[in-house]
C-alpha cells in the first residue's frame, strides 16, 4: 500500500462523477448519439440476416461490437474515428462471410455449425443430446414451446445452429414420454397398464423388460398421449 494507501480519500464526487468536470457528461451524450446512429446505419446496411437467429459467428460479432461501441461512448481517450473503423470493419466482415458461406457449404458448416438430430420417431438420441450439452429438462422445455405434450407427437427434432429446437410432428400421434413438468399428467393412450416409456430415452414398450433395449436404463413410466389430466394413473410395474 505505502503512499498510495495514505493518499486515498473517500470522495463521493469522484465516485459518482469521476475526475472529469460535469460538462463531460455532455460529451458522453454526444458520443452515444453519434456511435448509436453510425452503428444503426451499418446494421441496416448489413442486411436482415444480421438481426435474425444468432449463430456462433454472430455472437462473436456482438462481443466485438459491444467493446468497440461501449468504449467510444464512455472514454475520452478513445477517438470516435477508431470506434467507427472497428464497427465498420466488423460488420463488413460479417457481410463478406455471409456471402462466402452462401456459396460454400463446407465453410457454412465450419462457421455456423450444422443441425443435429436429437429426436427420431419419439426416441431421444442420447449421444446427440450429450454432444449438444443439452439436459432432458432443457429439451422438454424447448418442445413445450413448440406445443409438444409428449414424444409420440415428434417424428424428428433438430438442434439448429441458432440453438433452437425445430420439430417435425408425426402425422398420426402415438403414445410417448410426457414432456410436461413433474406433477402434470397426460391422458393414457391405452387401457393397458403395461404400456410404458423409458424415462431416459422415451422408447415405448408394451411389456417393458428389466432393461430398456435402446439405452439400457431400468426406469419406466406410463405412456401418455395428448390431453391434460390431473387424475392419478396407474404406472407400470418397476422391475
Amino acid at each position: 500500500m505505502g503512499e498510495k494507501g495514505q493518499d486515498y480519500s473517500f470522495d463521493w464526487q469522484r465516485i459518482v462523477l469521476g475526475e472529469h468536470p460535469a460538462v463531460y457528461l455532455l460529451e458522453i451524450l454526444l458520443r452515444v448519439v453519434l456511435v448509436y446512429f453510425f452503428t444503426l446505419l451499418l446494421l441496416r446496411w448489413s442486411g436482415k440476416r444480421t438481426m435474425g437467429e444468432i449463430t456462433f459467428f454472430d455472437f462473436a460479432i456482438i462481443i466485438a461490437l459491444g467493446t468497440a461501441v461501449g468504449d467510444a461512448m464512455m472514454y475520452d481517450d478513445t477517438p470516435l474515428i477508431h470506434s467507427f473503423v472497428v464497427v465498420a470493419s466488423v460488420l463488413g466482415l460479417q457481410r463478406v462471410m455471409a456471402m462466402l458461406t452462401e456459396k460454400n457449404e463446407t465453410l457454412e458448416k465450419i462457421v455456423e455449425g450444422k443441425s443435429n438430430l436429437i429426436i427420431e420417431n419419439g426416441i431421444i438420441q442420447l449421444a446427440k443430446l450429450h454432444e449438444e450439452s443439452l439436459s432432458h429438462e432443457e429439451l422438454f422445455e424447448s418442445l413445450r414451446y413448440e406445443g409438444i405434450h409428449q414424444l409420440g407427437q415428434v417424428a424428428l427434432a433438430y438442434m439448429e445452429p441458432s440453438g433452437k429446437v425445430s420439430v417435425i410432428k408425426n402425422s398420426q400421434e402415438r403414445p410417448g414420454l410426457s414432456v410436461l413438468p413433474q406433477g402434470k399428467r397426460l391422458v393414457e393412450s391405452s387401457d393397458k397398464a403395461d404400456v410404458a416409456c423409458c424415462k431416459n430415452c422415451g422408447c415405448v414398450a408394451e411389456q417393458p423388460e428389466k432393461k430398456c433395449g435402446t439405452c439400457g436404463e431400468h426406469q419406466w413410466v406410463a405412456a401418455t398421449s395428448i390431453g391434460c389430466d390431473d387424475t392419478p394413473r396407474a404406472t407400470p410395474p418397476r422391475n
